[in-house]
């Protein structure tokens, strides 16, 4: 057992066949970020990468900006408190600024190597993945029980890692809704890859912020939603 994992005990029925067995379950905490003294949000998530959520989260939302110093943060009871400018506001998604281009042979291998990678979900079919495709390599790979949460950590280690965002693919385990584009965009990220579905208005987002959307990113095939000039298409 892990703080990640938690063995359970469970009652499995077969073929009309009752077996009593434990099983793992993947665990989750509240964590509440604080910004000069006031509640922003409290998210569920697996109990790592705290600190990279709350970074992450302040970068999708426009409240950080990658050349900022890490500010001044605290955890405390499930509290992470952080201290902003006075002045940050949440920023509204603009276009990406980025020439980022990969081709589509690139996107389908970093996929692969991304879905094998999820150490809970295999041993608990019970997280989401996200990371960073950096120059045909995995960066920043997290799993979480929250599919915002994993993106908003995967963010969260690339600004603590100093990785140029404007140059990487987002690859996620989950569906995409416009929300994550937004995200995206505010971080600077030019394409997202995902294993699973967009939404109709997660497309028409891409396409408008100049993200190349992939979805049902399989094996050797894909679709490619918007900005498909990124993957030379």
């Amino acid at each position: 057992m892990t703080d990640r994992t938690r063995q359970v005990a469970v009652v499995t029925v077969e073929a009309g066949e009752v077996q009593e067995r434990s099983d793992a379950l993947a665990t989750q905490i509240s964590v509440t970020i604080c910004v000069n003294g006031e509640d922003l949000i409290t998210v569920s998530c697996s109990p790592d990468n705290t600190l990279q959520l709350a970074y992450g989260y302040l970068i999708t939302q426009g409240l950080l900006m990658w050349d900022q110093k890490p500010p001044f943060s605290e955890l405390n009871n499930g509290v992470i408190h952080i201290s902003l400018d006075e002045d940050a506001l949440p920023q509204k998604p603009l276009p990406v600024r980025s020439d980022y281009t990969a081709t589509a042979d690139t996107v389908l291998k970093l996929v692969s190597e991304f879905s094998v990678a999820g150490e809970v979900f295999g041993e608990t079919g019970g997280t989401h993945s996200s990371a960073l495709g950096v120059s045909g390599t995995i960066k920043c790979f997290v799993e979480d029980v929250s599919r915002f949460a994993s993106l908003e950590k995967t963010v969260g280690n690339a600004y603590i890692e100093g990785i140029d965002v404007q140059n990487s693919c987002l690859i996620l385990s989950s569906r995409v809704n416009s929300t994550m584009i937004e995200k995206a965009t505010r971080a600077g990220i030019p394409a997202v890859a995902a294993v699973s579905a967009p939404t109709a208005q997660a497309a028409e987002e891409a396409q408008r912020l100049g993200i190349c959307l992939c979805g049902f990113v399989r094996g050797e095939r894909m679709n490619v939603y918007s900005c498909r000039w990124r993957l030379g298409l």
